[in-house]
């Protein structure tokens, strides 16, 4: 995982995905390989349990070794939610939308 999100949620190495996260878009996918893997073409909307903060994924299944990777970003809609939640302009890709603000 990134820093931005080691920012966040410091433990997430030692943590479920399901630990920290509850899915809001598609709401029906399960935590499991097979589920997941097939909405590879669908942005995910996962909610985190603690800070109510909704983050933007993709999913890519890497099928040699059966993980997944979640590329996102957290949907930050403000200044004030970024100072709120610790983070800086720094944290996000370039080419992320945030950095417009």
């Amino acid at each position: 995982c990134g820093n931005s999100l080691l920012k966040l949620f410091p433990d997430i190495k030692e943590k479920q995905l399901k630990e920290i996260f509850v899915f809001k878009r598609p709401w029906s996918a399960q935590y499991k390989y097979e589920s997941l893997s097939e909405y590879k073409d669908y942005i995910f909307l996962l909610e985190t349990h603690k800070s109510n903060l909704i983050f933007r994924f993709q999913i890519l299944p890497l099928a040699e070794t059966q993980e997944l990777l979640f590329l996102g970003t957290p949907w930050i809609t403000s200044t004030e939610q970024l100072k709120e939640k610790g983070l800086l302009l720094s944290d996000f890709a370039l080419y992320d939308s945030i950095t417009d603000m």
